[in-house]
């Protein structure tokens, strides 16, 4: 469903529009959360962009990049600019 917001000003001039979407209950992502109890053992590991617990070698997330993401981060960011 697209909503769409007007604001308008005392001389009826058009100030701002908002729109966006508005999600159905069905469409809510389920939000996964883990608690860490020992935070002391986990290191975030940029190479496997997830972090690493010192003791299990455990990931946290089990995060897995795809390959779209991959390539922009590979080879469409300058780093010579950072």
């Amino acid at each position: 469903m697209l909503l769409r917001r007007k604001r308008y000003s005392r001389d009826k001039h058009q100030l701002v529009v908002c729109f966006g979407f508005k999600l159905g209950e069905n469409d809510k992502i389920p939000c996964i959360v883990k608690e860490v109890q020992e935070f002391e053992n986990w290191k975030y590991n940029a190479k496997e962009m997830d972090w690493i617990n010192t003791m299990t070698g455990k990931r946290l997330t089990e995060y897995h990049i795809d390959y779209q993401l991959e390539n922009i981060l590979k080879d469409h960011i300058d780093l010579e600019l950072c």
